[in-house]
């Protein structure tokens, strides 16, 4: 069991985006949610089907696809020391 077994795309924010790597060729692309949902018709899969259903938009490639959770938050370097 992972984390992608247990989340749907509903599940998440519309806007929310998602990290698709090819095995293959490495090349990456960002859908969002909605697009996912929408024109692939995956509203209620779980991440790990979404996963497998998808193939690398890459010419000639075709390869399987890797997702991760897009975080676009800051973040901020530790400020307090040891003492």
């Amino acid at each position: 069991m992972s984390w992608k077994t247990e989340i749907q795309l509903v599940d998440l924010d519309k806007s929310q985006k998602l990290e698709a790597t090819c095995q293959e060729c490495g090349h990456s692309r960002y859908p969002n949610v909605h697009e996912l949902a929408t024109r692939q018709g995956m509203a209620y899969d779980y991440l790990d089907e979404v996963e497998r259903n998808l193939f690398c938009v890459n010419r000639g490639c075709n390869g399987r696809i890797r997702i991760a959770l897009s975080h676009t938050g800051d973040t901020e370097g530790f400020v307090a020391g040891l003492a």
